[in-house]
């Protein structure tokens, strides 16, 4: 049974307190909570409670878990960090990097047009990032401007939310009909038992 996550709610005896949520996903769940040891903002993660019931939970906190150990050991200027992890009440949480700014998405979405020359940065930039990834044995499967923040006051962009990442050493094929983004994932990774290759990021990117 899920814990209750709402703002107050303290973590960690007292380590960690939920502030607001930042965001919600088919996997994920986002907060901005405060790390009380430091004084300084974070965002914790955890699974999304819809999942609690689902028959394959136990792979989505093994998913999860994945997500973790890629982010602890892709670091790279332009991916989210990840520096801490921890269990509490049967739950899986992972403590990150807060990023004032806003994502690409709500970006233009509020009027903000992208010279050519920015956007080019801002590609560059996540190419970079996903080479890493690449290199570790995973893909990302993600790629999208709401999955891309722009720091503020820099124009520096971070690549965020590895939920549905995947293991590149399996053999990847795509085994969930709703685990991509229209407009933005290759042809590929709309069907069923499709393989997937880095080909698939590099696509959703450009």
């Amino acid at each position: 049974m899920f814990m209750n996550i709402k703002p107050g709610v303290v973590l960690q005896k007292g380590k960690y307190t939920i502030d607001s949520i930042l965001g919600q996903g088919c996997f994920g769940i986002t907060y901005r909570a405060i790390h009380h040891q430091l004084n300084q903002i974070v965002v914790l993660k955890t699974l999304n409670e819809s999942l609690s019931h689902h028959q394959d939970f136990a792979k989505f906190q093994h998913q999860f878990i994945n997500e973790v150990h890629l982010l602890a050991n892709s670091r790279h200027p332009n991916i989210v960090k990840v520096w801490d992890f921890f269990e509490e009440e049967q739950l899986f949480f992972m403590v990150m990097d807060y990023i004032p700014g806003d994502n690409l998405a709500d970006l233009i979405n509020s009027g903000h047009k992208l010279h050519p020359k920015e956007a080019i940065n801002y590609v560059h930039q996540i190419a970079s990032a996903l080479s890493v990834v690449h290199k570790n044995g995973f893909l990302h499967r993600d790629i999208q401007p709401k999955n891309i923040i722009r720091q503020a006051g820099t124009d520096t962009v971070i690549l965020t939310d590895f939920g549905i990442t995947c293991d590149l050493t399996t053999g990847i094929r795509q085994t969930y009909a709703n685990l991509f983004s229209v407009g933005y994932a290759p042809p590929e990774q709309c069907g069923l038992q499709q393989e997937l290759t880095p080909a698939a990021d590099i696509y959703a990117l450009t």
